[in-house]
């Protein structure tokens, strides 16, 4: 709001000069010599730096008889300036409505009344006078500008009428001729706060090439996409800004890790993550560390994904990570530390299928011609329901090649 109002009431206090602007536009009503006079004199106190004395001159001018309506009228909104630079704002406020409400000022003179009382109201916080004050300028306006328009959504907003905000704002953003990125901000902040996020995510689409460094707009739009499951979008907005060089936190990395994942690029977030971990830009943690496994093991790079497998068991209260440390080990034929990691597995325990780890250990004794304690394996596997058949038939299987040898 501060930044709005920083320029407010641009109404030269030399109303001499707007005197005879106006009166070469719109030819006002004509001010008596003996009040010229005056005002002149109250011109010349402003100038010396005595408003104190240029407004007991106005008040003067407001009080005598012989003053016409006009005359009132200039007097009251130049005594408004005067009370705005000594930070009397309800008295400006005051002298301003009584030179807008005499209808004696002429059209322009008094549209800027009204923008600069409008602009008060909102310093306010008087929402609904300013509100309706903006709209009395619009009403009277032929060409109105994308500042008042602006003025106008200010004032919705700032009283939580977001989805009245958004059109006016919009309307300033078209009219003005070269809005900035706050203006933009402020609008896409509207359409966050009513939810209208296919017009957030057109205008994110804006803002990204105007703003192409503003890591917000990239992950807002990211964001945004993902809503709407539009994951292959959100994925190539989130790589675009990475190559960017604008994700520089760990949670960020973590994210364009997880989507890879998820759209099935295991190879890719895997080089990713392990590149960020090494930097020190993403944490060296149990989650990271798990994370960067799965992404190799996914990969089909099982001996890539050995090290932050055994790093990330090492430290879990279960055993399902020594469960797929084991599954990698046997896919590398290392099935003397596949059964090490197996029995990991089942001591630390908590595991979803623990008659998954009681097979594979079987099948791992098998390979190294334990069949003894392959059978042992196999028949705690035959007491689930879900292995109860393979294990059975591994062990009639195991039986008969004892009894043949």
């Amino acid at each position: 709001m501060k930044r709005l109002l920083k320029c407010i009431l641009i109404l030269p206090l030399g109303w001499l000069l707007a005197i005879e602007t106006v009166a070469a536009k719109e030819s006002p009503p004509t001010v008596s010599p003996y009040i010229y006079k005056q005002l002149n004199q109250a011109q010349q106190k402003i100038d010396s730096g005595a408003p104190e004395q240029a407004l007991l001159i106005l008040d003067k001018i407001i009080r005598q008889q012989r003053s016409s309506t006009y005359e009132k009228a200039l007097a009251q909104q130049t005594s408004g300036l005067l009370y705005y630079q000594q930070q009397q704002i309800a008295e400006a406020i005051k002298r301003f409505t009584l030179a807008v409400n005499s209808d004696a000022l002429p059209l322009q003179a008094a549209q800027q009344t009204r923008f600069n009382l409008a602009q008060l109201y909102l310093s306010e916080q008087q929402y609904d006078a300013a509100i309706k004050t903006i709209n009395q300028w619009l009403a009277l306006s032929e060409k109105p500008t994308g500042e008042v328009y602006l003025l106008l959504a200010s004032g919705y907003s700032a009283d939580h009428q977001y989805q009245a905000a958004i059109k006016p704002a919009e309307l300033a953003i078209k009219l003005l001729n070269s809005p900035t990125e706050s203006h933009y901000r402020f609008l896409l902040g509207l359409y966050f706060e009513t939810e209208n996020y296919d017009l957030a995510t057109t205008l994110l689409e804006q803002l990204i090439l105007k703003f192409p460094s503003h890591k917000e707009y990239w992950l807002q739009l990211a964001s945004l996409y993902s809503q709407k499951h539009r994951d292959k979008d959100s994925l190539v907005i989130t790589e675009m800004a990475y190559q960017k060089g604008l994700l520089n936190r760990d949670d960020e990395i973590v994210r364009l890790t997880q989507l890879l994942l998820h759209l099935q690029y295991p190879h890719k977030a895997a080089r990713i993550l392990e590149q960020e971990m090494a930097a020190g830009t993403v944490k060296s943690s149990q989650q990271n560390q798990e994370l960067l496994a799965t992404a190799w093991f996914n990969a089909r790079e099982y001996q890539k994904a050995l090290i932050p497998l055994k790093s990330a068991a090492r430290k879990s209260t279960d055993g399902t990570l020594y469960l797929r440390l084991a599954q990698a080990q046997f896919e590398l034929e290392q099935f003397q530390d596949a059964i090490s990691s197996l029995n990991q597995a089942l001591s630390k325990g908590d595991l979803k299928h623990p008659d998954t780890a009681h097979l594979l250990n079987g099948i791992a004794h098998y390979q190294l011609g334990k069949f003894k304690q392959a059978i042992n394996e196999f028949q705690k596997a035959s007491q689930f329901d879900r292995s109860r058949d393979q294990a059975k038939q591994w062990v009639n299987y195991l039986n008969q090649k004892q009894n043949s040898s």
